[in-house]
């Protein structure tokens, strides 16, 4: 193959556009659809890793650009179970961290836990450029975050139970405010006079 990049390279726009056309007419030029897209996409996997592959769609829109002729209805449904298969892939991603949608109180150590898996996750959609992921992570942050916010402020719990969920809270806090630093944050909350007073009993 003529086009030589190491996997998971960055590569522009125009450079993406570039290396489409370059193997199509490595492949002759052919006319696009269904198993024209899979070959390339295929061949475009060993370029930019599976996960940076543009889409079907994309794809196609590119080649039509340098006068392709498209096979309209198999580009439709090659995209379609396309982009089936990425929500699958996100959904697989999600769960390890749906535990914070079961409405079951966090305590610390669930809490770093998941806060990690999260961080974890949200690294790999921003380096595949997924925004919707992205958003969705997001969400599912603040939404624990307000959870631990209502559970602090409920009076039918103890006070150490109370405090918990207010520590738990503030961890959201920090982690959707500063996602790169949490890290050493909560390295340095952990270790603190004031956190070990507070918490000083295993949880």
């Amino acid at each position: 193959m003529k086009v030589s990049r190491k996997r998971g390279e960055q590569i522009s726009p125009e450079s993406c556009s570039e290396i489409i056309v370059s193997l199509w007419r490595e492949f002759g030029s052919p006319a696009v659809g269904a198993s024209e897209l899979t070959r390339l996409h295929d061949a475009l996997a060993d370029v930019f890793g599976r996960d940076k592959v543009p889409s079907p769609a994309r794809i196609a829109r590119e080649l039509a650009q340098e006068g392709a002729a498209l096979r309209h209805p198999e580009i439709i449904e090659c995209d379609a179970r396309w982009r089936e298969a990425q929500i699958a892939g996100r959904m697989n991603a999600f769960q390890s961290v749906r535990q914070l949608q079961t409405g079951v109180p966090l305590q610390l150590k669930q809490a770093a836990a998941i806060i990690a898996e999260l961080e974890e996750l949200r690294g790999c959609f921003v380096n595949t450029g997924d925004e919707a992921a992205l958003a969705e992570l997001k969400t599912l942050a603040i939404e624990a975050r307000h959870a631990a916010t209502n559970r602090a402020k409920d009076s039918s719990l103890s006070t150490a139970d109370r405090k918990v969920q207010a520590e738990i809270c503030e961890w959201f806090r920090v982690w959707l405010e500063t996602p790169n630093l949490f890290n050493q944050w909560l390295e340095l909350r952990r270790s603190s006079a004031a956190f070990r007073e507070k918490f000083s009993k295993p949880d």
